[in-house]
């Protein structure tokens, strides 16, 4: 009896924070409720608020002062987890100004739970990573007749915990490593008008190197008979570094009279698989090549319908994800409310889930 308290008590506090949240949260990445509904072909039509995120030229569109925020939740199944998760997503505020526009926003780019557990011949193993990237944006742009050019200055704020515990018939050991840094980076982005039908986009974000300080925390406990010895202060505190690849976005759309939109996309990253590391080597997230497509049809004056298609990989296989998404916008008295769906998944993997989000955008009224 005394043993099994002393695994659970070890179990409490390496998973301290990971259990804290019952929830599986998987990785965000599409901030824009328009962008999502087009499966992510935007970076060549973005005029809107949520161009910050996906080509701040966009923002050259704008001509009056515009407040937009959103929300996504997801719901689905993952690997036989269950998914329920709400997340505050973006917060953006872009107005003219002398023959600029100005953007100011916060976002949540990219936000993962994951939680593994293994049992194999009397050893049982179980992992849980906690990590989100935060950022705070200023956002500069300089509109032309045919040109617009957009620059991001970008703070980033990462925070991760990784926990694993490892137990046998002659002892056990606990790891904690929590991590907390920050760091600069730089988007520049461009949109050109071919002609009145067609745009071209395209957008590059820097790498950026995430400073911060990393605690270590290894608790190993070995027993003999009746005997139990524990090492419970080992400890490492070293400052390290994250890295958030460089990457690209191009795009080419197609505006017809009657005033749908057409586009396709494509985004890729520098390093290989995009790979975002954490100290110590630990890989804390990949993020693969995605090709995209969206259509973007006016129904009303007052309503809009998209819809959208895209490809990528599933992390860690050689399976190719296909996501079907939709939504729509409705405008009354310059208030733009919006919503998006993403729905995913592979035939040969138990990896499917849904996505939505739900956005509000004001513009000022002159």
């Amino acid at each position: 009896m005394f043993k099994i308290s002393l695994l659970c008590i070890m179990i409490t506090l390496s998973f301290s924070n990971c259990l804290s949240n019952q929830n599986w949260k998987i990785e965000t990445s599409s901030i824009g409720t328009r962008a999502m509904a087009m499966g992510g072909a935007f970076v060549s039509i973005a005029d809107d608020a949520s161009s910050l995120f996906w080509n701040p030229a966009g923002l050259g569109f704008i001509e009056l002062p515009t407040v937009y925020s959103e929300i996504s939740y997801t719901i689905g199944d993952v690997r036989y987890q269950n998914i329920q998760h709400f997340l505050p997503q973006n917060f953006t505020l872009a107005f003219p100004l002398r023959g600029s526009i100005i953007g100011l926003g916060y976002s949540i780019p990219f936000e993962k739970y994951r939680e593994r557990e293994i049992s194999w011949q009397g050893l049982n193993y179980k992992n849980c990573t906690d990590s989100h990237i935060s950022r705070i944006t200023l956002s500069i742009v300089r509109k032309g007749k045919h040109l617009h050019l957009g620059v991001n200055l970008n703070y980033n704020q990462s925070n991760f915990i990784v926990s694993t515990f490892e137990s046998w018939d002659k002892g056990a050991d606990s790891y904690r490593t929590e991590f907390s840094g920050n760091g600069l980076s730089m988007d520049l982005g461009a949109i050109f008008g071919i002609n009145e039908s067609i745009s071209f986009g395209i957008m590059f974000g820097s790498a950026a190197q995430l400073q911060g300080d990393e605690e270590t925390e290894y608790i190993h406990c070995s027993i003999s008979g009746d005997s139990v010895l524990c090492d419970t202060n080992l400890s490492l505190y070293e400052r390290v570094e994250n890295y958030l690849p460089f990457f690209y976005r191009v795009g080419v759309s197609l505006t017809e009279k009657l005033g749908g939109r057409y586009s396709i996309g494509f985004t890729s990253f520098h390093e290989e698989n995009g790979i975002i590391y954490s100290g110590m080597g630990n890989r804390i997230s990949i993020e693969y090549p995605r090709l995209s497509a969206g259509a973007e049809i006016p129904v009303k004056k007052w309503a809009t319908l998209r819809f959208g298609l895209f490809s990528t990989k599933l992390w860690g296989t050689a399976d190719i994800v296909i996501g079907v998404t939709m939504g729509g916008t409705v405008r009354l008295h310059g208030l733009d409310i919006s919503s998006a769906l993403e729905i995913r998944g592979i035939a040969k993997e138990d990896y499917n889930f849904s996505r939505g989000i739900f956005s509000i955008s004001y513009t000022f009224i002159k």
